[in-house]
C-alpha cells in the first residue's frame, strides 16, 4: 500500500488569512492557469469546476476580465456536461459578477438570473441572497428602476 509521508513545514503555503492567499495565489497564477487548461483540454469537467471555483476570487480581484469570462465560461460548460447544478450556479454567479466588472451590465443581469434560478431550484438559500445582493446593488447599474428593484425584492 501507499505510505504518507509527512510533508516539509516549508513546502506548504502560509494561508493564515487572505493577504496571504492572494498573495500565493498571485506568485502561483501561470502554475494554477497551466493546471486548468490541462484539465479544461483532458475534458476532467468536475476538476476544471473546482479549480474555476479556487480561482475566482482571484480572477475577480486581478482580472484579467477577458480571461476570467473564458475560465468560468468554462467551468458554465463542465457543470452543464456533468449534469452538476450547483457548479453549473457557482459558475454563472461567478460569470455574472465578473460581467459587472468588465461593464457588461445586461450580460451580467441575464447570467446572474440563470445562476438564480439553479439557486432557487436547489433550495440554496446562501447562492439566492449573494445572487441578489449583485443583482441588485445600485452602484454598478444607476440606471435600473423602481421595476427592477420589484424583481429583487419579490425574490426575498
Amino acid at each position: 500500500g501507499r505510505r504518507d509521508l509527512p510533508v516539509p513545514a516549508d513546502t506548504v503555503p502560509d494561508l493564515r488569512n487572505g493577504a496571504l492567499a492572494l498573495a500565493w495565489a498571485r506568485t502561483e497564477r501561470a502554475n494554477l492557469r497551466a493546471c486548468l487548461d490541462h484539465v479544461t483540454r483532458a475534458g476532467q469537467h468536475a476538476r476544471v469546476i473546482a479549480l474555476t471555483a479556487a480561482m475566482a476570487a482571484l480572477l475577480r480581484q486581478d482580472g484579467p476580465w477577458p480571461e476570467a469570462i473564458n475560465c468560468h465560461s468554462a467551468a458554465v460548460r463542465a457543470a452543464r456536461d456533468l449534469g452538476d447544478q450547483p457548479g453549473e450556479a457557482l459558475a454563472l454567479y461567478e460569470l455574472g459578477v465578473v460581467g459587472i466588472l468588465s461593464g457588461d451590465y445586461q450580460g451580467a443581469v441575464g447570467t446572474l438570473e440563470e445562476a438564480l434560478a439553479i439557486y432557487r431550484e436547489l433550495s440554496d438559500h446562501l447562492g439566492q441572497a449573494n445572487t441578489l445582493y449583485d443583482l441588485g446593488h445600485d452602484n454598478w447599474q444607476p440606471s435600473w428602476n423602481a421595476g427592477n428593484w420589484m424583481v429583487v425584492t419579490s425574490a426575498c
